[in-house]
């Protein structure tokens, strides 16, 4: 049967996009427009989902997708929750651009859902029986200064990101998902849930310590010398100059003197207290720049898709004497 999933977008500014909106994937839309809601989301919505549930449609852009799905009790929340994670997928997507804090909160699916087309070319006829299924999908966002605050992003920002994203965000993989750091397989995957985690803390402290995670997700293959390794290789990655080499290695080693207070179960000093959101937006940066370097590297891949240590260590190592070959060759 024909389904109708939704989910209205919190805390993101976008200009209009008129009639049905910008394809996000092959089915998934992201809609302003108010007119074209009205066609699509009928008032016999009210009563299921609430009125503050229904008038938010129309306050916020909103995702939907409109689709031929086999739906019955057994299914109906994972259908749903596929949904929500595939828009959810989008918006981590639109945090590797820049940081924010745009969320998804209750969603839902209506079935049977009648529509002449998948473009909806008159509005719907709707079975007074119609049955509506909602879920959750994770915690709230804020953006790296512990704040929830509607971040702008223009179509040419949200087309780009489409373009650039638009294999994950349409079958997303499994890193992507709701998963455990048990089921999280590969350095990627892990350093995803873990962003995700530092994403919905408003805690600055806390939100820190998970991006610290998210590093040594990235750049450690064992436990000694943590700081240095991370701090060291995490310059090594992004940087683009030595000058920017160090201030990143400073950066990342103020990180984590903030995860060792919270970690060892001592309070942050009031002097420290008055620089958790500079450090915490420098975290962010770092945190944001190394992991798009290397989604957007496929070179990288064989180091972040598998489990081989040594690999990463052989490859870092190799960059470092690089770089060092580089600098001595411009100083003599």
């Amino acid at each position: 049967m024909t389904a109708l999933f939704f989910v209205p977008v919190y805390d993101l500014a976008i200009e209009a996009l008129p009639g049905k909106g910008l394809r996000i994937s092959e089915d998934i839309f992201l809609c302003t427009d108010n007119s074209f809601k009205q066609r699509i989301f009928s008032k016999d919505l009210v009563q299921p989902i609430g009125t503050l549930e229904y008038d938010n449609l129309f306050e916020c852009p909103v995702f939907y997708q409109i689709s031929e799905v086999f739906v019955e009790n057994s299914n109906r929340y994972d259908l749903l929750h596929d949904f929500l994670l595939r828009c959810q997928s989008f918006l981590t997507a639109l945090w590797e651009h820049k940081d924010n804090a745009a969320d998804l909160q209750m969603g839902f699916v209506q079935y049977p859902y009648t529509v002449q087309s998948p473009f909806i070319q008159s509005a719907p006829s709707i079975d007074n029986r119609f049955m509506i299924t909602s879920n959750l999908t994770t915690a709230s966002n804020f953006n790296c200064r512990g704040k929830r605050v509607k971040t702008k992003f223009s179509r040419e920002e949200l087309e780009g990101v489409i373009s650039f994203y638009k294999d994950s965000i349409l079958i997303p993989p499994a890193e992507k998902k709701s998963i455990g750091v048990n089921d999280a397989k590969t350095r990627q995957s892990r350093a995803h849930l873990f962003i995700q985690i530092a994403r919905s803390q408003h805690d600055l402290a806390l939100k820190i310590s998970q991006y610290c995670t998210v590093l040594e997700c990235l750049f450690t293959t064992d436990s000694k010398e943590l700081s240095h390794k991370v701090a060291e290789r995490a310059a090594l990655l992004i940087a683009s100059t030595s000058e920017e080499g160090i201030k990143i290695y400073y950066e990342v080693k103020e990180i984590y003197s903030v995860r060792s207070s919270v970690f060892h179960g001592s309070s942050i000093s009031i002097k420290k207290r008055g620089e958790l959101e500079r450090i915490a937006v420098a975290a962010d940066n770092i945190v944001r720049r190394a992991y798009k370097c290397i989604i957007m590297s496929p070179e990288l891949d064989k180091y972040y898709r598998t489990e081989k240590a040594e690999d990463l260590d052989k490859f870092f190592l190799g960059l470092l004497f690089q770089k060092t070959q580089a600098i001595d060759t411009v100083t003599t």
